[in-house]
């Protein structure tokens, strides 16, 4: 089938518009001259089938030309590729044109595929699990992001994007189940907040730490209380709704609401007893949080941080130094917990151990907080045998200890390296060399 003469019996038959073939034809182009017009306009629903083979007889009336399309390999190719991630225990799948297919295994980005993908290998893919309209909105914007699932396989997000050597698509695995709290490495002293506390909790961690998988979970806890009104924001949560004794509402930013200040103001005019914020990481959100937590609810908020000390800095850095006495004291009367998750790769370097540091908000705590000798924290956690908290280098003391993390990427992540070294007792009978 000749595109062009096809795509004039279209405007002459006064199917669709002049512009309307321009953005097939630019989709087209996007796709590698790989997909005809006719294609094209079905899969965007602009002409029926009945139509389209109309068209095509005049047009081989006129011209006696005749194109077979290609067969279209996406369900087989969408499926294997997947599938072959999901199987190996990768976390994220990298498909662009002209390279092999790329898996993330533990921290480490390997082959999936020997030989380099094809551009119409990767449009297919592309229309398989984003959907054919995808095609088109790439034409007008740089990229496109979806939901990703797939039954019986994974769930996740996906993310189409353009780039200087043609289409490339990134997909977040996450399997289909919601991990609990004990498995992601939370501990009961957090958890138990989110069912039956009020104030603020605050998760925290770096990218790449799983937060949206944290998060899930999180929102799965909250909703196990009965008769409770619960209200998520966020941006990236793709887990179903959790079933529970709660009513959960879910609004996604960038699409129910501009952004998580608005969103949270919004959300407060309903009077929820408990919010999930997929982040705090700007000023306003975290006042309105604190605020919220203040007035009798339970808040929980991820903040991008290493640590909890850190995330506490950020937190009182969002306010002039004259108003961060007040919001010492705003702290130190509602926070409840803080908890950082990190992942580190296991000895075996096959999969991620979570290392957590958490903080539970006591008296001591409070006081502290107070004067904002936020340095004696990290020693109030450490204190052996207390329900203070944990610190982060003790969890990887006893990780390395048991042989579940090396003691090189214990000692990478440590805050006090000598603290650890010494508790490690490492040397000689070590064996290591950091």
């Amino acid at each position: 089938m000749d595109d062009i003469r096809l795509g004039s019996l279209l405007l002459e038959s006064k199917i669709i518009r002049e512009a309307d073939l321009e953005k097939c034809l630019e989709v087209q182009a996007l796709t590698g001259n790989t997909r005809t017009v006719g294609q094209i306009l079905l899969e965007q629903g602009r002409i029926d089938r009945a139509t389209l083979d109309r068209l095509v007889q005049l047009q081989e009336a006129r011209c006696a030309v005749r194109d077979i399309a290609p067969p279209d390999a996406a369900e087989v190719m969408s499926e294997s590729l997947l599938e072959s991630a999901v199987r190996s225990g990768a976390r994220d799948l990298v498909i662009s044109e002209g390279r092999p297919v790329m898996v993330r295994q533990a921290a480490n980005w390997r082959p999936l595929t020997s030989e380099p993908v094809r551009s119409p290998e990767v449009w297919d893919f592309v229309r398989r699990e984003m959907g054919a309209s995808v095609l088109e909105e790439l034409a007008d914007r740089q990229f496109v992001v979806r939901d990703l699932k797939r039954p019986g396989v994974c769930r996740g997000r996906i993310t189409a994007m353009r780039h200087t050597d043609g289409v490339a698509v990134m997909a977040e695995l996450r399997p289909e189940t919601v991990a609990t709290m004990t498995e992601l490495g939370v501990p009961d002293a957090v958890s138990s907040l989110l069912t039956n506390a009020r104030g603020l909790v605050l998760f925290v961690g770096e990218r790449g730490e799983g937060r949206s998988e944290l998060l899930a979970s999180v929102l799965a806890e909250m909703a196990k209380e009965q008769g409770r009104y619960v209200v998520s924001l966020d941006d990236t949560l793709d887990a179903p709704l959790p079933q529970g004794g709660a009513l959960v509402t879910r609004r996604r930013i960038g699409e129910h609401a501009t952004d998580y200040a608005s969103g949270l103001r919004t959300t407060l005019r309903e009077d929820p007893d408990a919010i999930l914020l997929g982040s705090v990481d700007d000023a306003d959100t975290f006042d309105l949080a604190l605020r919220a937590a203040e007035g009798g609810r339970l808040v929980v908020g991820w903040m991008s941080a290493k640590s909890v000390v850190a995330c506490l800095r950020r937190g009182l850095c969002f306010y002039p130094a004259v108003d961060q006495p007040r919001v010492r004291q705003s702290l130190a009367n509602a926070l409840r917990a803080v908890c950082v998750r990190h992942l580190v790769v296991s000895k075996a370097g096959d999969s991620m151990v979570p290392v957590t540091e958490w903080m539970s908000v006591g008296d001591a705590a409070r006081d502290v907080l107070r004067h904002g000798e936020l340095d004696s924290l990290t020693m109030l956690m450490r204190v052996e045998g207390n329900d203070n908290g944990s610190s982060l280098d003790q969890r990887l003391c006893v990780l390395a200890k048991d042989s579940q993390i090396r003691v090189e990427d214990a000692y990478a992540r440590a805050e006090d390296k000598a603290w650890l070294l010494d508790r490690l007792g490492t040397g000689s009978n070590q064996g290591v060399t950091l």
